[in-house]
């Protein structure tokens, strides 16, 4: 049998078969060899390394009987651990977390450090013993094809040779993007309440480890202290936080659905929790006793209202319970946050509540929209400059008004005090950063609200406030409604991971963004 006439195309095809193969055989190997167990003074780790996809790249942390995990993407190649702790030493997880100084946690990244190269060897090896098979399946292949002689067995050395090249090429690109400060940052995912824990748990072992310098050290020991099962509580892993570190909850766009509130008074309890507009969708009297429960979720509770509500609605969240701000109740200190807000524009304009249905409430829905907004960025900016003192936390419902301010504040006073401003509206989950201004937008707690329940997540955001009242961290915390499975992704203020998918960092001040219609469906 003849494979093909013309010469060039004969090459070029058995070549093909060549790297086909081999990559097949590349990626099969370390599937058959499987994962390996290696012992550390906190635990049994099993790690398997394997080529990904790209945004499953870096660490992968997971806790069989706990089920919950972390990703942390460490390098930029396509290439994942997955570390599985099989066997927790309790005693030696106690003692690194409570009294381990940095050199029990330089021992224990030692082990880790270790671990991973025999990993990563074992790995190489196994890949490039599946190149190898993968090449001795093209030389039958070749065979078959009519290729004879000393030819054949180019066919089993070029796979081993584009084994080692892919296999170096990887090494290459892993060791130079390695970033291990990414370990701090990293994106949780579990179910439900296990979520939650995991947030105040790490959260309080971050907060509690400041006395080691290096900021790795101290995520190596909050997620070591993680692996214990005993929760919060009588936990001696989880000693009581800093007297200056603050939590703020950050919630928006609850749109009457009151099913999620129980979910945000888990993570609301006992913390500052900024409500940022949108508890209704008309403003309408049957409304309010729904938004007024809204006003006792957190301790205390701070409200601005958004497009959706009327003035009617925002009494009603002061009968509850909550601090509403609007333009005229200045800079505020609640909770030891100097905070303020204002008003959306396009709320409700009556005295109390609608008469019937409004309709045209987004400035994207509505005739004129851009000068509309253009005007009412204006006013709220040059409130903002009139301010005899400025706040540090700043609430305001609409994120494109949020991020128009956030340009112009930047532009103003470049090397100003650190800015966080609060916003809802669009009912995605995004973090902007405009130099020392940044901009949480947390998405909508009610999923949609009523009419959406089903098609869009719960969102919310909490935030790390340091002594200061500077933004030290974020975690963006989503969760499907139907199934529980949640995803926390932590976002460090001064290292963000900018993706201009989640995270946008803006090099420049930028013109006013683009409008945005109402999210509500």
């Amino acid at each position: 049998m003849r494979f093909l006439q013309h010469r060039g195309f004969q090459r070029a095809g058995l070549a093909a078969i060549v790297v086909a193969c081999t990559l097949v055989g590349a990626w099969a190997g370390p599937r058959v060899a499987g994962p390996s167990t290696y012992a550390t003074s906190v635990a049994d780790v099993q790690l398997r390394v394997s080529v990904s996809h790209p945004s499953r790249r870096g660490l992968d942390l997971y806790v069989p009987l706990a089920d919950w995990g972390l990703r942390a993407p460490l390098v930029d190649a396509p290439l994942r651990v997955r570390a599985e702790p099989r066997r927790v030493d309790r005693g030696g997880v106690v003692e690194l977390v409570t009294d381990g100084g940095r050199d029990r946690i330089a021992g224990l990244r030692a082990e880790l450090d270790d671990a991973l190269a025999s990993a990563a060897l074992r790995f190489a090896l196994a890949s490039v013993a599946g190149g190898l098979a993968g090449g001795l399946l093209s030389l039958l292949l070749w065979q078959a094809l009519g290729v004879r002689g000393w030819r054949l067995a180019i066919a089993p050395a070029g796979a081993v040779g584009f084994s080692l090249l892919v296999a170096g090429a990887l090494a290459v690109w892993s060791t130079s993007t390695f970033d291990a400060s990414r370990l701090e940052r990293p994106d949780y995912y579990a179910y439900g309440v296990e979520l939650e824990r995991i947030l105040v748990q790490s959260s309080v072992l971050r907060s509690s480890g400041e006395k080691y310098a290096d900021r790795v050290d101290n995520a190596v020991r909050a997620i070591t202290g993680l692996l214990d099962d005993r929760g919060t509580g009588a936990n001696p892993l989880v000693p009581e936080a800093a007297a200056w570190t603050r939590r703020l909850v950050l919630a928006s766009d609850i749109h009457n659905n009151l099913l999620t509130l129980r979910t945000l008074r888990r993570y609301a309890e006992g913390n500052l929790t900024v409500l940022a507009g949108d508890f209704t969708i008309n403003g309408g009297r049957i409304e309010a006793p729904l938004a007024e429960l809204a006003g006792s979720v957190g301790d205390p509770v701070v409200a601005v209202s958004g497009n959706h509500d009327s003035p009617g609605i925002m009494n009603a969240l002061r009968r509850g319970g909550a601090t509403v701000l609007d333009h005229r109740a200045g800079v505020r200190s609640i909770d030891g946050v100097r905070i303020a807000g204002f008003e959306d524009p396009l709320m409700f304009g009556g005295r109390e509540f609608p008469a019937g249905i409004r309709a045209g409430i987004s400035f994207g829905d509505i005739p004129n929209g851009d000068d509309r907004f253009a005007d009412a960025v204006r006013q709220r900016f040059a409130w903002w400059q009139a301010l005899t003192t400025r706040p540090s936390v700043l609430v305001v419902h609409q994120a494109s008004i949020a991020r128009a301010l956030a340009d112009l504040i930047w532009r103003e006073d470049p090397a100003g005090a650190p800015l966080v401003i609060l916003a809802g509206h669009t009912h995605r989950q995004r973090l902007d950063r405009y130099g020392p201004v940044t901009v949480v937008d947390s998405g909508s707690i009610g999923g949609g609200g009523l009419f959406g329940i089903g098609e869009q997540d719960v969102g919310l955001a909490m935030l790390d406030l340091r002594e200061d009242d500077s933004l030290e961290a974020t975690d963006l915390v989503s969760q499907n409604p139907s199934t529980s499975a949640a995803l926390a992704r932590r976002v460090i203020t001064e290292s963000p991971d900018c993706d201009d998918t989640l995270v946008f960092c803006h090099d420049d001040p930028d013109v006013l963004p683009e409008l945005e219609s109402s999210a509500t469906p």
